[in-house]
C-alpha cells in the first residue's frame, strides 16, 4: 500500500488564497474532500508542480558557461584540474589551431571533416602582457545578466602547452611583477549580474 503524504483535503473556493502543507498555495476556504479517483488525480497534479518547481531551481543553480563554443569546464589529461579550450587539429598537416573552425587550416588548406575537433589543455606560458586603462566601460557580450568589464584590467598573450597562442585577460596578477616565462593556467570566474551563475574563462599564474 503505497502511503501518500499529501493532505487529502484541499481548501478550494472562488475568494480567498491559502497556502496548504506542501508549501504550495491553493485557493478558497471551503474544504473539498476527494475520492479515491479525484485524489489520485490530485496528487499527480501536485507531484508535477512540485518536479517543474525543483527542476527549475535545478536549472538555475547549474552554472552556464558565457562562451560555450569557446571552452569547456572539463579538463584535459595532462592539466585535469582546468577548464580545456576547444581548438581543432588539421589532419593532413597536423596544424593545431584556436578557436575551432571548418573554414579551412591556415597552414595547408585543408577544410570540413579534415579539420578534427581537439581539447586543449588551459596551461601555458606567458609571452606579453599590458595593463588596460581606458576601455568601453558598460560594454559586454550584448546579454544584460552579464557584468561590463570595466578598466583597469590586465591582458596577456599565452602560448598554450598544446600549441595555439591566444589573448586573454588575466586575474590574481601584478603587473610590475608579471613577466614573460610565467607560467599560466585557465579558470572560470563568475560574470553574471542576475540569480543564474554564468561563468567565463581568465588566466591566472600557476601556483
Amino acid at each position: 500500500m503505497i502511503r501518500s503524504l499529501v493532505p487529502t483535503t484541499v481548501s478550494r473556493s472562488a475568494g480567498a488564497e491559502v497556502a496548504c502543507s506542501s508549501g504550495l498555495r491553493t485557493r478558497g476556504s471551503t474544504p473539498l474532500r476527494f475520492g479515491r479517483a479525484d485524489n489520485l488525480g490530485a496528487v499527480q497534479e501536485l507531484a508535477s508542480i512540485i518536479s517543474e518547481r525543483h527542476n527549475k531551481r535545478k536549472s538555475n543553480s547549474m552554472p552556464e558557461l558565457l562562451k560555450p563554443d569557446l571552452y569547456a569546464q572539463e579538463g584535459t589529461t595532462s592539466a585535469p584540474g582546468y577548464p580545456s579550450l576547444k581548438g581543432a587539429r588539421c589532419a593532413h598537416c597536423g596544424f593545431v589551431f584556436f578557436p575551432r573552425q571548418a573554414y579551412g587550416c591556415e597552414v595547408c588548406g585543408q577544410a570540413g571533416d579534415r579539420l578534427h575537433p581537439i581539447a586543449l589543455s588551459g596551461s601555458g606560458t606567458l609571452i606579453a602582457s599590458a595593463e588596460v586603462h581606458m576601455h568601453s566601460n558598460g560594454a559586454t557580450s550584448g546579454r544584460t545578466d552579464v557584468k561590463a568589464l570595466v578598466a583597469p584590467f590586465t591582458i596577456g598573450m599565452i602560448k598554450l602547452d598544446d600549441g595555439p597562442t591566444i589573448r586573454t585577460i588575466l586575474v590574481e596578477v601584478n603587473e610590475r611583477n608579471l613577466k614573460p616565462g610565467h607560467r599560466m593556467v585557465s579558470h572560470f570566474i563568475e560574470v553574471g549580474s542576475g540569480p543564474r551563475r554564468v561563468l567565463d574563462i581568465r588566466f591566472a599564474p600557476a601556483s
